[in-house]
């Protein structure tokens, strides 16, 4: 019987082996870089991406703030959602929120009736009329609010601060900036009396 032809092939050591193994491996874990190079894993924000302004919430009514108006009889035991902020210890006159005022908001409560609103607040994103709030410089100020405001020295404040005040004569309503150090401090708006007042209730 014819013998067999000897196979040509040489036999694959161990160590040739091992290195084909280790030289696929690093082919294979090259292309997994290059897959992850060009679709990161995670999405990222434009570079010019900016965070959304706060929106500025405009109380533009002077005589109101939603069922609340000024010259109108309140009683707060009748009224649901009203908290007491306090009582003059010698008038009949206190400072409640809640209701429909947003937070950070004051009313004042003369003889049973609502008398002004008041915002002291820098940082809340309120505004009273004309789009006066705490913080804002007395020329935006001024240059917000109708040409009849009149300026007038501040009781108790340095030289330079001042009181801004607009009234509507036929309407009884008015609206004030307290500036102290050419920066509005507080703004009250209601009763062209009552926004004069300039120690809360009396």
């Amino acid at each position: 019987m014819p013998c067999a032809p000897a196979s040509t092939a040489r036999p694959i050591g161990d160590r040739e082996q091992v290195l084909r193994a280790l030289l696929l491996g690093l082919a294979l874990l090259c292309a997994g870089c290059a897959d992850r190079a060009e679709a990161p894993a995670f999405a990222t924000a434009p570079n010019d991406a900016a965070p959304p302004a706060h929106t500025i919430v405009v109380l533009d009514a002077p005589d109101r703030i939603g069922d609340a108006v000024v010259g109108a009889h309140f009683d707060p035991a009748t009224d649901a959602g009203w908290i007491d902020e306090g009582q003059h210890p010698e008038t009949d006159c206190g400072y409640f929120s809640g209701g429909p005022l947003p937070a950070g908001v004051q009313m004042m409560v003369a003889d049973g009736r609502i008398q002004r609103f008041e915002l002291y607040d820098p940082d809340l994103p309120l505004a009273g009329p004309f789009g006066l709030r705490p913080g804002i410089s007395q020329d935006a100020a001024l240059a917000a609010m109708p040409a009849s405001t009149a300026s007038t020295p501040h009781e108790y404040g340095d030289a330079n601060d001042v009181y801004l005040t607009w009234r509507d004569p036929q309407r009884g309503i008015g609206v004030r900036a307290e500036v102290v150090g050419e920066t509005v401090e507080s703004v009250f708006w209601g009763g062209a009396d009552a926004i004069q007042l300039v120690e809360s209730c009396s």
